[in-house]
């Protein structure tokens, strides 16, 4: 009775360690990125939100925001996301108070100042540079905190 006891609590903590791994995996290939992508991006808010399962891929997330218009018609899911893009989709996934112009158009723009005005992104930053990996995750932890 202990030994198969003792086997069943075995398997639930390698199953769950395998399930921590796929996760972990992903979050560190997106840490590494120089350049993150949109669909990169898009998985990082659709599994902050739980809009979808962790075993899901970027191009599922990125769908579901291009659906909602958080990026261009002509964007793809493998494009290097810009800041402006990165912060327009973290400002609405993390529901961040902002000012009056982005409530009224929801344009990439205005997410892309009010973070700056917050001082979560540094002033000298332009609103179509590429950010790495790193950067984006920071971002949303920052708004997550905030």
């Amino acid at each position: 009775m202990k030994k198969k006891l003792l086997f069943v609590f075995a398997m639930a903590i390698l199953v769950s360690v395998a399930a921590f791994a796929q996760s972990s995996e992903k979050l560190t290939e997106i840490i590494s990125t120089e350049n993150v992508t949109c669909g990169q991006v898009a998985y990082l808010a659709a599994t902050y939100s739980s809009a979808i399962s962790e075993d899901d891929g970027d191009e599922k997330a990125f769908e579901l925001y291009k659906e909602e218009g958080c990026f261009g018609p002509s964007v793809l899911a493998s494009d290097a996301a810009t800041l402006a893009e990165v912060s327009n989709l973290l400002v609405k996934v993390t529901n961040t108070k902002c000012g009056l112009f982005y409530r009224l158009t929801g344009a990439q723009r205005y997410a892309f100042k009010e973070l700056k005005a917050k001082g979560i992104i540094p002033q000298t930053a332009d609103p179509n540079m590429k950010i790495s990996g790193r950067d984006a995750i920071g971002i949303l932890n920052k708004l997550i905190s905030e």
